[in-house]
């Protein structure tokens, strides 16, 4: 059995939003951190800004707010469709497999790899 993302056939169609509907309180860091994607839809990605409307520091809405204000921007707000095809994932695979002899290389020499927002304090 083939998975769709080895299929060269499939081509999927990945939505975005580009921008935080309360972008005036909202810092490009928090919303890199949440920044709402989906292969399945716009209304997904809107679930996302929901989460990040809740859980961020810079907004920490309640429910109603939230829903309040994306019933306000649905039509609105930017979403872009792009479309994700057999050879982008196919480089994708190839930069997550070299990143992955590196840190097999530096962990082989007892040195550790900083991930994803780990700074000089280890996170």
């Amino acid at each position: 059995m083939t998975r769709e993302d080895d299929d060269e056939s499939i081509v999927r169609k990945l939505y975005t939003l580009t921008t935080c509907p309360d972008e005036e309180n909202c810092s490009w860091q928090s919303w890199r951190k949440h920044q709402p994607w989906s292969f399945l839809s716009k209304d997904h990605c809107l679930n996302y800004v929901a989460h990040h409307l809740k859980v961020s520091g810079k907004h920490q809405w309640t429910d109603m707010q939230i829903y309040t204000k994306l019933f306000e921007v649905e039509d609105t707000i930017e979403c872009k469709e792009f479309e994700d095809t057999f050879d982008q994932r196919e480089e994708y695979r190839k930069q997550m497999e070299q990143l992955t002899i590196k840190k097999r290389k530096y962990e082989a020499h007892g040195r550790a790899v900083k991930g994803r927002g780990e700074g000089k304090r280890g996170g």
